[in-house]
């Protein structure tokens, strides 16, 4: 045990026992500022898609978005749930009323499984480097979770997904063979989820290439050892997959699964980038960015230079650059981000002990990082200064966000909303721009397509296909996507707008303007066109 490890919970006043206090108030308290925020556009996806399967509807079938079905498997479990303990749920202060009791349920559930991921991070900054570290990094993790731009308070399929990724991560650091059997079946478990765990994956592949580079890695023995590491993750990845694939195909949606899955996806799923996005998760998370890019930047330089790294360092590192590209690719840099945060935490809580604390442990056989900069003292203290301003300027930067974020908008308003059109119309409804929240938070909307998702590429010839064959009746429309002339304005799409362009031009086409709410502008079918 190192001496910063020995010092570590021995008195009251400990770092443990100050670790404990944060990373508690942050787990719990934090997330519950957010717990009635309005349903976000995803979380309605997955509930009325949850809501279509539990009452006999087939995933990917009858209800369909490109989501992985672990999310959908979750959120039926919540209907279920919530149904059952209904009596004892309305009962308990601070939770919504019904029909946004299920939210609340799923959310209360994903701040349950985010605060497991931040424990994880914790033994995995440990795994690296010492208890120290790990600690600043299960509390950086939480902090970067719960910033307002990043939406881990929401029951998206990021939390989920991320959580059985850090185990695996864990278990692979053990090095044993059970411990790799069930790393493989924790990245089904993520991937089962959200496709980029597969990333996670390939890093993994590099980093044991990488390992290679120096000649003690490459005896016959170390390639037997790499090779039966890679069998038995493999094995356990393939199997719980195995089991699912086999599922669908027993009731005849496997075909749909994959290519919903994967197909639609990979060919047809391309976003506009927001620059705006890029700047508030870039600023939200400055001094981190800062600190993690530091250690990515000095472990690269390591490995041009042929010196040694520390094998768990390193592929902290492989592991961040690849999960980064899903949330680089995205067009808000928002939630996706969410796959970064854990390697994240992990590289700043080593660069925090290497820049600011005197003597920095060093990284397990030595990464590179325990050198000691030329000239600079074991606690520079320019370094700190800077990094406590950073701190002080982000800190209101996202107490600005966080305002916004809480202010105003309640969950509430969007339960009022569809009760309002519920009393205007009489059969199944569209909603345009879609936005199932209307479908969630109402037990009479019936949703008039067997697309839930956003719509893009081939799938808008499937929603025209379905308006056309069961003659929807209404549309409900956002009024900011009205003319004033009554037509729907395919500009206002948020992106793909040219794929939108035909659903648009066929709606303008088959339905008129006939009623509104605040917020929304009923069209009614029409018999010409």
């Amino acid at each position: 045990m190192s001496d910063a490890d020995a010092d570590i919970g021995a008195s009251p006043g400990g770092h443990l026992y100050g670790f404990v206090v944060v990373f508690g108030v942050l787990a719990v308290a934090l997330p519950l500022l957010y717990l009635q925020n309005p349903l976000h556009f995803d979380e309605a996806i997955y509930l009325a898609v949850a809501e279509r399967v539990t009452d006999g509807g087939r995933l990917y079938r009858d209800a369909i978005d490109h989501k992985s079905p672990g999310i959908f498997a979750v959120a039926a479990a919540g209907i279920v749930y919530t149904d059952a303990a209904r009596s004892v749920l309305v009962a308990i202060p601070g939770l919504p009323e019904p029909p946004a009791l299920t939210m609340a349920v799923l959310r209360l559930w994903t701040y349950a499984v985010v605060g497991l991921t931040g424990t994880l991070v914790a033994l995995l900054g440990r795994q690296v480097a010492d208890a120290r570290t790990g600690m600043v990094a299960g509390i950086a993790y939480l902090l970067a979770a719960y910033l307002p731009h990043f939406e881990g308070y929401y029951f998206l399929t990021e939390p989920w997904a991320v959580l059985p990724t850090v185990l695996a991560a864990v278990l692979l650091f053990r090095r044993r063979p059970w411990a790799d059997a069930l790393a493989g079946v924790a990245l089904a478990v993520g991937v089962l989820f959200n496709q980029t765990v597969f990333l996670f994956g390939l890093a993994f592949i590099v980093y044991q290439g990488l390992r290679f580079r120096y000649p003690d890695h490459r005896s016959a023995a170390e390639v037997v050892r790499t090779v039966r590491r890679l069998v038995l993750i493999g094995t356990g990845f393939v199997v719980p997959v195995a089991l699912v694939l086999a599922v669908f195909a027993a009731r005849g949606t496997l075909a749909d699964m994959l290519y919903y899955t994967f197909v639609l996806p990979a060919t047809s799923y391309q976003t506009p980038v927001s620059l705006s996005g890029r700047a508030y998760a870039a600023v939200s998370l400055l001094p981190v960015w800062l600190l993690a890019v530091g250690v990515v930047a000095v472990v690269g330089r390591n490995l041009l230079r042929r010196r040694a790294v520390n094998d768990e360092l390193l592929f902290v590192v492989l592991w961040g650059i690849a999960v980064s590209y899903t949330g680089m690719t995205s067009f808000g840099a928002q939630h996706q981000l969410l796959f970064v945060f854990p390697p994240m935490a992990v590289l700043a809580a080593v660069g925090w002990q290497h820049v600011a604390v005197a003597r920095p442990t060093a990284v397990r056989a030595d990464g590179g990082l325990a050198r000691r900069w030329p000239a600079v003292p074991d606690r520079s203290t320019a370094a700190v200064v800077a990094l406590v301003v950073l701190v002080v300027l982000t800190a209101g930067f996202n107490g600005l966000l966080l305002g916004n974020a809480l202010a105003g908008n309640h969950v509430n308003e969007q339960v009022e909303s569809a009760e309002t059109v519920e009393t205007r119309v009489d059969g199944p409804v569209y909603t345009w721009p879609p936005n199932l929240y209307l479908d969630v938070f109402s037990d009479e909307l019936e949703y008039g397509s067997r697309y839930y998702m956003g719509v893009y590429g081939p799938t808008v010839d499937g929603v025209i296909e379905d308006l056309e064959e069961r003659s929807v009746p209404y549309l409900v429309v956002r009024r900011d996507h009205v003319t004033e002339n009554g037509r729907i304005d395919p500009e206002k799409a948020k992106w793909l707008a040219d794929d939108k362009r035909p659903l648009v031009v066929y709606m303008n086409r088959k339905y008129e303007p006939v009623d509104g709410t605040e917020g929304y502008v009923i069209f009614r079918r029409t018999d010409s066109g």
